[in-house]
């Protein structure tokens, strides 16, 4: 290797880290913040019905980790109770909120939401990724990060099974197309993408739809190459707190 290919190969590294790092800033939004940490004494004493304003002071100010900070404050015994108040307006939520949830349905034992969570998680980072300008190599630093932390829960789940990956993607997809993603990655593209700026408003809805098309791709691709799976015990609780629409995306 030559000495400018030794400079570029380190500079690459070097920014993958700086970009790693401040994903794991951006995903612990609202939970690892000082004012976060402080203001949680107050979320706990608050009544279920606050989160409905919170919800919609965040979409104006355009920074959900207020949101992200409640939810991490209550108990988890109220999350179902939550969450039918905070799908209608997912819309406006940024990635981190989700990853909350998903952490709170691990706690919950509830595999199988858990994952769905997750996986919406990751879509709507992908979405915002997009939006600024993001490279193939970066959506690839993205999930090398939200693989990084071991979910035996999840590992055991999908190894017992193994459809249920295609699944939660499916449920994905359909969530997206009845609450689709309306915030506004300004704070996200400064985070991630040096130099990134969110594209036009217009443009939304042509990274949307190549994003919704790379999914079903992808689930397509796995459904040709699966075995046929063999009945097993689901493991999961029954949850049926998230709306799901009838015209579900196959």
């Amino acid at each position: 290797m030559t000495a400018s290919g030794a400079v570029r190969k380190i500079l690459r590294v070097a920014a993958q880290l700086a970009l790693a790092a401040a994903l794991l800033v951006y995903v612990s939004a609202g939970v690892l913040s000082g004012a976060a940490l402080y203001t949680q004494g107050l979320y706990r004493t608050q009544p279920l019905s606050a989160l409905g304003p919170l919800l919609d002071g965040a979409a104006r100010k355009g920074d959900t980790s207020d949101v992200a900070a409640w939810l991490t404050a209550r108990p988890v015994a109220e999350t179902d109770a939550e969450l039918r108040l905070l799908a209608p307006k997912s819309g406006a939520l940024d990635a981190p909120v989700f990853l909350v949830i998903f952490r709170r349905e691990l706690v919950l034992g509830r595999p199988k939401e858990a994952l769905f969570w997750l996986q919406l998680g990751r879509f709507r980072l992908r979405y915002d990724l997009l939006r600024c300008g993001g490279t193939p190599g970066d959506a690839r630093n993205f999930d090398a990060l939200l693989s990084a932390a071991p979910s035996p829960q999840i590992d055991a789940f999908l190894r017992a099974h193994p459809a249920e990956m295609k699944g939660s993607l499916r449920r994905v997809l359909a969530f997206d197309a009845q609450y689709p993603a309306a915030n506004d990655p300004a704070r996200f593209c400064k985070i991630a993408v040096p130099g990134g700026t969110p594209a036009s408003r217009d443009e939304w809805p042509l990274y949307r739809a190549a994003l919704r098309r790379q999914t079903e791709e992808f689930i397509a691709r796995k459904t040709a190459a699966a075995p046929p799976e063999k009945a097993g015990k689901d493991v999961s609780a029954p949850h049926r707190a998230v709306p799901r629409p009838k015209n579900r995306v196959k």
